[in-house]
């Protein structure tokens, strides 16, 4: 069975500027995940916040993150991906995602941008398999975006700067793009709960995820942890599969 960690660990998951004293996240911060799926181990998620560039009139941030299977998964799926988001805090949106890295037996390129001047982003991927006489599969789109939208590791920053709801009636939508595709995101609270990292407890908000793409595409079998305390942790992460269940835990804040 082919795990898509990738796929299944960011798939996560009107808004106004912040201001960099008022981010929940600091430059230097690191997280890692570990990512589940059953009771097995499929590999790790590493995600940094690098320092902004001011360019006059925004501050920028720039987030990497590196997605890893672990050995035993390797051994018949192997993984590995170096991700970067360019993010701006004057639109509280992504301006530019990019992808490298090799699964299974092909290596793979994405790289989406976003002008929301024009309200258009484009998409670029390239797939190369291995093996001799074998063509790299291009793809080139161009994308109408919908406002200030997220990518799929800057959503992992940006929802821990929305002021969340903590009534199951309420909800938090925003836009995020993904392989050329728009999504609208929906956020419901669904109740308390508690999370340990390193031994220490945090109080945190279930809260369930739909997305819903321009092509009509659905997934609402997600949910996400958030700590209720000022740094608005993302500490834990469900995902539906059709086998089981996908799981992101924090295992470790530095």
């Amino acid at each position: 069975m082919k795990i898509k960690v990738v796929q299944y660990c960011f798939p996560l998951m009107a808004l106004l500027p912040f201001a960099a004293n008022a981010l929940p996240f600091h430059v230097g911060e690191k997280l890692t995940y570990s990512c589940k799926w059953s009771v097995f181990t499929a590999g790790h998620l590493v995600t940094q916040v690098n320092p902004p560039a001011n360019n006059g009139t925004s501050l920028d941030y720039q987030f990497s993150a590196e997605a890893i299977s672990s050995k035993a998964v390797s051994v018949f799926y192997p993984i590995s991906y170096r991700i970067q988001s360019f993010w701006t805090s004057l639109q509280a949106a992504s301006t530019r995602f990019e992808m490298h890295g090799h699964e299974s037996d092909f290596t793979k390129d994405q790289i989406e941008t976003m002008n929301y001047p024009l309200n258009q982003g484009s998409y670029y991927q390239k797939v190369r398999k291995s093996g001799e006489n074998q063509k790299d599969e291009i793809k080139n789109t161009v994308t109408k975006l919908v406002g200030p939208s997220q990518d799929v590791l800057s959503v992992l920053y940006y929802v821990r700067t929305l002021n969340l709801p903590t009534d199951p009636k309420t909800e938090k939508k925003f836009n995020s793009v993904f392989e050329g595709n728009t999504w609208t995101s929906t956020l419901k609270y669904q109740g308390p709960d508690e999370i340990t990292v390193q031994g220490k407890k945090y109080h945190a908000g279930i809260y369930a995820m739909s997305n819903l793409s321009s092509t009509g595409e659905k997934n609402d079998n997600t949910s996400v942890w958030i700590s209720t305390d000022s740094s608005h942790l993302i500490l834990h992460v469900e995902s539906e599969v059709q086998v089981g269940k996908v799981k992101l835990n924090l295992i470790q804040i530095e």
